[in-house]
Order: C-alpha cells, then sequence, then structure tokens
C-alpha cells in the first residue's frame, strides 16, 4: 500500500534573518505549494505559526513598516530579577496583535514549536496549548530572554540550542517529505563586526555560533529532501527593521528551486 505523501515545511531559527520566512512562504504560495504541516524554532516558530493562522499578509504589512525604534522599543525592557536581559513581554503582546487564535489546537495546519529544557539540556517539541507560551519558549535566547516555565520545575528557553532546523521533529510528525529553511548558513553568516561588543553582542554572536555548529552537524545526519538557504546571513540578529531585503531573499532563493518544489508538492 502506498504511503500518502505528506509534506512539512521546517523553518530554522536566526533572529531577524527571520523575515526571509516570509518571502519563503509567498513564494510557495504562489507556486501553489501548500504544506501539510509546519515546524519551526525561534523566530522560524514565529513565522511558522504565522502562516498556519494564515495571516500572512498582515505580517509581511507588518514586517515592511517596522523601523529601528520599534525594534528598540521592543528588545530593550527593565528586567528584575536578571535570570535574562528582556522578559519579552513586548514581542509577546506584539505576537497577540497579529495571530488571531490563542492555542495550537486552532491553527489551520499541524504545528510544532522547538524549545531547549535547560536544566535536561533536551529537546522539547510543544504541538499543544497556549500559542504564545510555546513562542515565547521557542525564542528565548539564553541569557538575552528570561527562561518560560514549562510545567512544575521545567525552564525553557531558544530551540536552537538543540535543534535550529528541526527537520527531525517533522520526521517523527509524520512528514514524508521535508523542505528545510536554513536562514544561517547561506553566504556571511556572522553578525555585522562592531568596535566595542556590548553584552548583548557577545550573548549573540556566543549563541550563533553554537546555533550554526549545531545545525552543520544536523544537516548531515538528518538532510531534508530540499534545502532552501536564502542569503541572509549579512543581517544582524537584531535588525528586524531591516525586512524587505530578507523577504526578498527569500523569495528568489524559493524560486531558484522552482522546478524540484514543484515536482515534490505534486
Amino acid at each position: 500500500m502506498k504511503t500518502k505523501k505528506k509534506t512539512a515545511l521546517v523553518l530554522g531559527s536566526g533572529g531577524a534573518r527571520g523575515w526571509a520566512h516570509i518571502g519563503v512562504l509567498r513564494a510557495l504560495e504562489e507556486l501553489e505549494c501548500k504544506p501539510d504541516m509546519v515546524v519551526g524554532t525561534s523566530i522560524g516558530a514565529i513565522v511558522a505559526a504565522i502562516h498556519a493562522a494564515g495571516v500572512l499578509e498582515e505580517a509581511e504589512r507588518f514586517a515592511s513598516t517596522i523601523d529601528w525604534k520599534q525594534v528598540a522599543r521592543l528588545f530593550f525592557e527593565v528586567n528584575i530579577p536578571r535570570s535574562g536581559l528582556v522578559k519579552g513581554q513586548r514581542i509577546v503582546e506584539l505576537l497577540r496583535s497579529l495571530i488571531p487564535v490563542k492555542r495550537i489546537d486552532q491553527l489551520q495546519i499541524p504545528y510544532a514549536a522547538v524549545a531547549t529544557d535547560l536544566r535536561l539540556e533536551k529537546e522539547v517539541v510543544i504541538m499543544e496549548g497556549d500559542l504564545f507560551k510555546a513562542l515565547r519558549a521557542s525564542f528565548s535566547i539564553p541569557g538575552v530572554f528570561t527562561p518560560v516555565e514549562h510545567g512544575k520545575g521545567q525552564w525553557l528557553v531558544d530551540g536552537g540550542l538543540v535543534n535550529p532546523l528541526p527537520i527531525s521533529v517533522a520526521r517523527e510528525m509524520g512528514a514524508t517529505h521535508v523542505v528545510g529553511v536554513d536562514i544561517n548558513l547561506g553566504g556571511c553568516n556572522h553578525d555585522p563586526i562592531v568596535k566595542s561588543p556590548i553584552l548583548m553582542d557577545v550573548l549573540l554572536w556566543t549563541f550563533r555560533a553554537i546555533e550554526n555548529s549545531i545545525t552543520r552537524e544536523r544537516l548531515l545526519r538528518e538532510p531534508p529532501d530540499i534545502l532552501i538557504q536564502p542569503k541572509v546571513g549579512a543581517l544582524g540578529t537584531l535588525e528586524f527593521h531591516n525586512a524587505p531585503q530578507a523577504i526578498k531573499s527569500g523569495y528568489e532563493a524559493v524560486m531558484a528551486q522552482k522546478g524540484a518544489l514543484l515536482a515534490l508538492f505534486e
């Protein structure tokens, strides 16, 4: 008996580079390539949720208009005690304004967000419950954001610490074919150099080095059927005000593999 094809779209972590995921989704829509499920880590989990909620157009409109002052307001909060520099409440409020559902089971297609259990050092796949708590956990870069309590004594941080491009999760969910979108390893893969890095820079660069190393290793063991790598590596992790070029790069990266994608989704 022939197994029914189930195609997953997996969106990787990478901060502001994740605006490229919007361009990827826009191009896939244009090609009428519709994934049966979406999986994401960090910014990938956010954009995957936006797609699964059917509000890609609204998110693209927001991304194309946000400026650096708005970004600064989102990321610079006073936080005491300091288990992280940022509480993330403003970002969650923004996500609530963009995504019209509250729970994962209200999304239009199967969805999973990946986080990391900080104490047990293991992957946590969130497929049910409060959507915004799942997103808050998945994007919580250690040291930058405060961890999220998930169950008694379980503290979650960014899924990029263990699985930046969670192809394995899509396979476990039953995907027979996987399209992976890596936004860190294509082209230049480091944040812009500054003369004297501040604490935030050091934390972000350290995390990115770990994340990239894990991505390379896992891609060797768990390759997707199609790997899309938009050339957005020169975009800084917090440069969310530079969305248009990232979106364009995501769109172009899909169109460069148009033939393979059409064959996969047929």
